[in-house]
């Protein structure tokens, strides 16, 4: 079993349980060295993410970690996404639905940013001053949290 198959084993494995915890898991991520399969799991609640939230996590996931075949001597990280967070798959905008971003498309040379409004069938919708703006997702070079956005929403 390839490192992508076991992230993919890892993530349905955990999901539920942390999903019924409250929690959206935004990453999921396997390294593997000599002795060790390390185990980094991001996870988001519009709530926040506190590091008692990690610990308990980390404490209701791990026995099912370690029933899993091929993963043996486990070093686990549950951590949040933090404030500004580059987002790195087009998932991460629905679970970041509420949350303020900064962009960079393809065509532009200055971020746009707003608050993320919906994320259907490839296209971002952000709320901005004015208006809002559509965008499709081929057309985002780069995208980041941008809690600045929220202040006094």
């Amino acid at each position: 079993m390839g490192v992508n198959d076991l992230e993919e084993t890892i993530y349905n494995e955990i999901e539920e349980v942390i999903a019924g915890m409250g929690f959206s898991i935004v990453e999921c991520k396997l390294g593997k060295s000599k002795h060790l399969n390390h185990i980094s799991i991001v996870v988001f609640s519009k709530e926040g993410v506190g590091s008692n939230d990690c610990a308990a996590i980390s404490r209701n996931i791990y026995p099912r970690l370690e029933m899993i075949p091929g993963l043996h001597d486990i070093a686990l990280q549950v951590s949040s996404p933090g404030i500004n967070r580059k987002i790195k798959s087009s998932r991460e905008y629905s679970i970041f639905k509420g949350r303020g971003v900064k962009l960079l498309t393809e065509a532009g040379s200055d971020w746009i940013r707003g608050i993320i409004v919906d994320f259907k069938e490839n296209i971002l919708t952000l709320e901005q001053e004015q208006d809002s703006l559509r965008i499709e997702l081929k057309n985002i070079r780069k995208a980041r949290l941008d809690y600045t956005q929220e202040v006094g929403k």
